[in-house]
């Protein structure tokens, strides 16, 4: 793929060197391989709408999956947007207008007055989602971006107030929590996560070290500066190490990646879970 898009000529040998982070891509994206478009959940009031984020529309679709069944049990209503990327990698490689652009084209699907809440289970998509009227600060869009950024929720947001679903039929496991940046400085989560499983029956949960820290990916730096993201990537499974975790739980998808590279090349037999996976119940 990223010969196919040319980012090799971008980025130089380290892209290269660092296609091996990413495992066997599915062979559909999720929203093409999940029908219908909307449910009728098992919850009295709320309206969602699923916004689904590049990283689970490509590669962690299971984290998707989790999350979809969670959300029927919260909402009366789901629907799986036909949303666009949020626009935070252009942003964040200085390229305002296509990160407008994408912002714009979201804006338009996510305004409808069809849901109460647009839920996303990607951490740095919920927090671009939340500053959108900052993108459009001094934009005749602005008025809109404020009232789709009052509606936005991270997945861990909506599951903390509701009661998490026990872990059935497994073993008692030991688990640990990766804060990612978008989380924790994004969007001040920090708590909520550790509530969330420390209430989990049959599971264990353990505080690790420099949890907050970096894991190294921050979007595409892995790619563009592969051997210093391992470094930082190194530091955090040395204190992965230290938890004895049989479980490493994180919100972020494209955290999920470099977590999940980090663990196969020390050889730790660690799983990687999205927070959701763990709370349904099916990874643990």
């Amino acid at each position: 793929m990223a010969r196919a898009l040319g980012l090799l000529r971008v980025f130089g040998r380290d892209f290269s060197r660092a296609e091996e982070i990413i495992e066997k891509l599915p062979p559909l994206p999720f929203r093409d391989r999940i029908k219908p478009d909307v449910y009728d959940g098992s919850g009295e009031t709320l309206r969602i709408g699923y916004f689904v984020g590049c990283g689970v529309d490509v590669i962690q679709q299971e984290a998707g999956e989790a999350t979809l069944r969670l959300l029927k049990k919260i909402g009366k209503s789901v629907t799986i947007l036909n949303n666009c990327c949020c626009g935070l990698p252009a942003h964040s490689y200085g390229d305002i207008n296509a990160a407008k652009k994408l912002a714009a084209k979201n804006l338009a699907i996510l305004s409808s007055e069809e849901f109460d809440v647009i839920v996303t289970d990607c951490s740095s998509c919920a927090s671009f989602l939340k500053k959108y009227p900052e993108i459009f600060a001094d934009d005749a869009h602005h008025q809109q971006a404020q009232t789709v950024a009052s509606r936005i929720k991270d997945m861990v947001e909506l599951i903390a107030p509701n009661e998490p679903v026990s872990v059935s039929d497994a073993n008692p496991v030991v688990a640990t929590y990766h804060d990612p940046c978008h989380a924790s400085r994004g969007q001040g989560i920090v708590k909520e996560p550790r509530e969330i499983l420390s209430n989990i029956p049959g599971l264990e949960y353990r505080e690790m070290p420099e949890a907050d820290w970096c894991c190294g990916g921050a979007g595409s730096y892995a790619l563009a500066h592969y051997d210093l993201s391992q470094k930082v990537l190194d530091r955090k499974i040395e204190n992965l190490k230290k938890t004895g975790a049989d479980i490493l739980v994180t919100s972020c998808p494209a955290c999920m990646i470099q977590l999940s590279y980090g663990i196969r090349r020390h050889g730790l037999k660690t799983r990687i879970c999205h927070i959701t996976q763990v709370v349904a119940g099916r990874d643990t």
